[in-house]
């Protein structure tokens, strides 16, 4: 499934690029993440097994 058939996915990206460029890769968190996208990290893990 990809970002166009799974919306979840797509918020979860969109979130993490939007911090990426505002606070740089390594300053962003998995939390920071979950918590710009509107959804919980565990849910996150279910999308991204890995980084």
């Amino acid at each position: 499934m990809n970002e166009k058939t799974n919306p979840t996915r797509k918020r979860l990206v969109d979130a993490a690029t939007k911090l990426f460029y505002a606070e740089g890769i390594g300053r962003v968190s998995v939390d920071a993440v979950a918590e710009k996208a509107g959804l919980t990290k565990r849910t996150l893990y279910y999308h991204f097994k890995s980084k």
